[in-house]
Order: C-alpha cells, then structure tokens, then sequence
C-alpha cells in the first residue's frame, strides 16, 4: 500500500486568522504604555515643586506680616527696628529692650523656618521718619535671591 500526501491549496487572499499579537504590536503597546506612565510622572513631579513653592512662599508671608505686626504694635520704638541678616544668623543679643528681644525672634523663625540660606538670601528692613508718621519697608530674599518678599508698612506715631 502507498500512502501519498496530498495538499490543498488554499485559494489567495483566504488567510488563516491569527491569534495572538505580533513582537511589534506588543512593543506599540509597551511604547504607549510608557509614554503615559512619563507623563504622569512629570506631572507629579510638577505639582510637589509647584507644592515646595507656595509653602516657601506662604513662610515668607508669615515672616514678614510678623515683622510688620512687631513693628506696628511698638510705635514708640519704631525707628529701633532697623534690621539687616543676611546668611549668617547671629546669637541672640540678649537684649532686654523690646526691640532687641523681637529681632532676637525675627532671627530664630528665620533659621527654623527658612533652610538652606544661600549667599544672596537677606532679611532687611527700612525705616523711614516723617512728623506723624514711619514708614517701614520689609525685604525678604530667598532661595538665593530668586524669591522676593516686599512689604510696606506705615506706623503712626
């Protein structure tokens, strides 16, 4: 007995249907996935440093609206509270006028509060004498000079 094989040929454009995925649409998959997964990350990203900002920001609100308040609440001492720190933060003074011991405050909240003093960080303020009244002016810079705080303050004698 002979055995013979016989084959049918299929006729063209009569493919068989595929199960599965291909190594390249496997690999699309892989790219889109990622690409997604980096966007995600990058916003995170943003919004923590978008988030460090505005706290940075709010602490130099409180500092200078505390130096404001300092200053308001001693009229009579007002022209005392010339100030100037830049990196550096100095020992307390000890001081025993009221003065001495809110600058002495001032450059506390300021070494809690503000890290990583670079060169170009400096706390100042301006005081300004007229008849009837003083006017003040708070500088605050931070993160090396990049973020600014300024506030005016006028004091009635």
């Amino acid at each position: 007995m002979k055995y013979t094989n016989t084959v049918k040929l299929q006729k063209t454009g009569s493919h068989k249907k595929n199960k599965g995925i291909t190594l390249i649409e496997s690999m699309v998959a892989v790219v889109i996935v990622a690409i997604g997964f980096l966007s995600v990350y990058q916003l995170t990203s943003y919004a923590i440093n978008s988030i460090d900002a505005s706290i940075d920001r709010n602490k130099l609100n409180f500092l200078s609206e505390m130096m404001a308040e300092d200053m308001i609440a001693d009229p009579d001492n007002a022209k005392m509270y010339a100030y100037s720190q830049t990196c550096g933060y100095t020992n307390p003074t000890g001081g025993q006028n009221l003065y001495d011991k809110r600058q002495d405050k001032w450059n506390q909240r300021f070494k809690n509060m503000l890290d990583n003093c670079k060169t170009n960080d400096e706390k100042k303020t301006m005081i300004g004498e007229n008849t009837d009244r003083f006017t003040a002016r708070i500088n605050i810079k931070n993160k090396d000079g990049k973020q600014r705080k300024y506030l005016g303050v006028v004091i009635k004698k």
